[in-house]
């Protein structure tokens, strides 16, 4: 049995404002989730280029086939494939159709349309650098995002590249979508310098893509647009620890990043498994002086202290990046694939880490069985959730409750020796895309003037967004509330961590009613038992 506190990595509780909510039984159906029938995704630069062409796995959510049709506009490329719940169909893709590259916009993307419903992850298999990103749906994507990369650390000159980039791309999801970007740091856009916190404003089409790029950490990125945009991001090639001390290897990290306003209060942090020192956990928080406490357990019971402060490691490490789902997040049931390391000639291990009521761990069921009896559960301090960590064989699975009302979070991802994936199970997100809430002097539709609100989907959209506000039926929108703070929590898995103590802090975030700031301070929590 693993113990929060082990050299296998860290088991948190994250809280932010409220108390835990209790995982059960849930009857509510509009919630909106990873789940679609239109995507439109791309793929952010990966460093390696050994001929590996990016992935699309495709998963059903029926029991009868669904036909699903992909397209590349920008290559001429089409694929159709047919695929069932408990199924999975591979597409490859053609790299230089869908790969963002450089500090530029582009039509660098690929539409995913289906008869139903269907799940979508995005694969960047590569030599020694390889991650994905689960794929979220054209009707959950948001026009407010904050995105998270990971620290700049290589600083060898290779690739044309002084210091390997962190990045994030863009994809329109409709036509004449305008696009406010404000950089954490200093950079480069379509051969024009911009400095940190200044506006770069854009247009995107639908396929229309765009991705930026900097030698410093990208983090804390803000993003607005006028309708609902895809976001992508992660490091071309990275290593955990400072620039000036990491030697040797390193990988391509990436995420698809949810909006805003999908973000969450309460996250499981559970160690990775078959990881010797642990794993790194960011937070980014939505607004200024949101507190963030971690409970962590030992055998003599919970502390909680300020936090002191954060090193970083000196090893080699090869990492990938993971959004962590919030107990808002989880999901009823999952069909997903592991990554074939088969492809890059290397063996692998594959796992999933599972967050469930404990009262409720006993109906969960892998591929229609029950879990292996020898599965060791541990209980979350503070809660009445559980976690476990599982070893699953390459392929396709699917992980169920006996109750379809119960929900519950998952987490895959695999390693060999020199590279590693991972990414969420799934996400229940929200019940409609947020539209409009631009700053001022972006066109955000006729008669919005900087509202923000959550569209019923049983109404049409298009007719909501094009009414003046005070036409705007009450029951057909939930207005945003800009006093509430919600938090996105990213992992980084790496060979070696250091010093984190439980916390109790303050931690400074940019403020959306205060665009030209765009300032923050980065939590990252990490293995509090590795040696040093």
């Amino acid at each position: 049995m693993f113990s929060p506190l082990s050299r296998r990595g860290l088991c948190v509780l994250a809280v932010c404002l409220v108390p835990w909510l209790t995982v059960g039984q849930t009857t509510d159906d509009s919630y909106r989730d990873n789940k679609g029938t239109e995507f439109v995704l791309s793929f952010v630069e990966n460093f390696q280029r050994a001929g590996h062409r990016p992935q699309l796995l495709i998963s059903g959510t029926s029991p009868e086939p669904s036909s699903v049709v992909v397209d590349v506009p920008l290559v001429g490329f089409t694929s159709i494939v047919n695929v069932r719940f408990g199924e999975v169909a591979t597409v490859n893709l053609p790299r230089d159709g869908v790969e963002m590259r450089g500090s530029r916009k582009g039509r660098h993307a690929v539409s995913i349309r289906a008869e139903d419903d269907i799940i979508v992850y995005g694969v960047f298999t590569e030599r020694d650098s390889t991650d994905g990103y689960l794929g979220l749906p054209i009707d959950v994507l948001g026009t407010e995002y904050l995105v998270p990369c990971s620290t700049v650390t290589s600083n060898r000159p290779e690739e044309g590249f002084v210091h390997i980039p962190s990045e994030f791309g863009l994809v329109g999801a409709y036509d004449n979508t305008t696009v406010v970007i404000v950089p954490s740091q200093p950079v480069v856009f379509e051969d024009q310098s911009y400095d940190a916190k200044a506006r770069i404003t854009t247009t995107l089409g639908k396929i229309e893509t765009l991705q930026i790029q900097s030698s410093d950490d990208l983090t804390g990125s803000l993003i607005i647009s006028s309708k609902p945009v895809a976001v992508l991001s992660g490091n071309v090639f990275a290593s955990v620890g400072t620039r000036a001390e990491v030697r040797g290897s390193g990988a391509h990290i990436a995420e698809m990043i949810p909006p805003v306003s999908t973000w969450g209060k309460q996250f499981a942090l559970v160690p990775l498994k078959e990881r010797d020192k642990g794993d790194v956990f960011r937070v980014l928080a939505s607004k200024d002086n949101t507190q963030v406490f971690q409970i962590y357990q030992k055998c003599d019971g919970i502390l909680d202290r300020p936090i002191g402060s954060t090193a970083d490691c000196i090893a080699r490490a090869d990492p990938f990046m993971m959004l962590i789902p919030a107990v808002s997040q989880y999901a009823t049931n999952y069909s997903f694939t592991t990554v074939d390391f088969a492809v890059l000639r290397l063996v692998g291990t594959y796992h999933l880490n599972i967050v469930v009521s404990t009262a409720e761990k006993n109906g969960l069921r892998l591929n229609d069985n029950p879990l292996d009896s020898q599965v060791q559960w541990t209980v979350i301090p503070g809660t009445k959730m559980s976690a476990a960590r599982l070893d699953v064989m390459c392929g396709s699975h699917t992980l169920v409750h006996v109750s379809p009302g119960v929900t519950f979070g998952v987490s895959l991802y695999g390693f060999t020796d020199w590279d590693g994936y991972g990414y969420p199970g799934g996400l229940r997100l929200t019940a409609g895309a947020w539209w409009a809430g631009t700053p001022q002097g972006v066109d955000a539709g006729p008669n919005i003037n900087d509202k923000e609100f959550l569209i019923d989907p049983q109404y049409n959209r298009e007719d909501i967004r094009n009414m003046a506000p005070t036409d705007i039926p009450p029951e057909a929108v939930q207005w945003k509330d800009y006093t509430e703070s919600k938090v996105l929590i990213i992992g980084f898995c790496a060979m070696l961590l250091v010093l984190v103590i439980a916390a109790l802090i303050q931690i400074q975030n940019r403020c959306k009613d205060d665009i030209s700031s765009t300032s923050m301070e980065v939590l990252e929590l990490e293995d509090p038992s590795s040696d040093h």
